[in-house]
């Protein structure tokens, strides 16, 4: 795929090894994968129907992988700090979760305090 080696090749195809240069810099293993499936994909295509079928088959397994990396970034996104995006965002609602954490370190200062004083 590499354009000094393959002068006549596509612009999809150019672009499609860019990617998997940049993948491989970034050490993105899941976006090489992709990209070698979609590879793998062109490179062996026959036009008979049970090509067809292994297309329909390529095209589940790529489905099934942008649901995994969908279902990867849902998680993510429900995770600290992602889940506090809306409290950053709201001035008010910032303000009472400081008034809220500040009074439960009082709270645990205080039960410390008390601890410290009983030994």
């Amino acid at each position: 795929m590499h354009p000094d080696l393959n002068p006549d090749i596509t612009a999809s195809q150019l672009n499609l090894y860019e990617a998997a240069v940049s993948a491989y810099r970034d050490g993105d293993l899941k976006r090489l994968e992709i990209i070698f499936q979609t590879t793998d994909l062109f490179n062996n295509i026959n036009y008979s129907k049970s090509s067809l079928e292994e297309l329909e088959d390529e095209r589940f397994a790529l489905n099934m992988m942008i649901a995994d990396e969908k279902d990867k970034i849902s998680h993510i996104k429900s995770m600290y700090p992602y889940n506090l995006n809306d409290l950053m965002l709201d001035e008010d609602k910032m303000d009472a979760y400081h008034e809220k954490l500040n009074d439960l370190l009082a709270y645990y200062q205080g039960l410390c305090n008390y601890y410290k004083k009983k030994s």
